[in-house]
C-alpha cells in the first residue's frame, strides 16, 4: 500500500486480500489488491464505492467462486 493513501487497513474482498486507504489530500479513497499475479487499484469517493467496484472486477476476472488466493 502506498504511503500517500494514509492509514492502510487490511480487508478481504471476493476472497482476496485487499487494502483500504484514504482519504488522501483530494478526499479520494483506494482499495488495492496485489496477489503477486494481479495488482489492481481502484480509486473513488468512498470505501464503499471502491469495494463495490473491486468486487465486480474480481468476480468478473475470477468467476463466481474465486479461490482464496491466486
Amino acid at each position: 500500500m502506498r504511503d500517500n493513501w494514509g492509514h492502510a487497513a487490511p480487508v478481504t474482498i471476493a476472497g482476496q486480500r485487499a487494502w483500504h486507504g484514504g482519504p488522501d489530500s483530494y478526499g479520494t479513497y483506494v482499495t488495492v489488491v496485489d496477489t503477486g499475479q494481479l495488482d489492481l487499484e481502484v480509486i473513488g469517493t468512498s470505501t464503499a464505492q471502491t469495494d463495490q467496484m473491486m468486487t465486480k472486477i474480481l468476480a468478473t476476472l475470477l468467476g463466481p467462486n474465486p479461490p482464496t488466493s491466486l
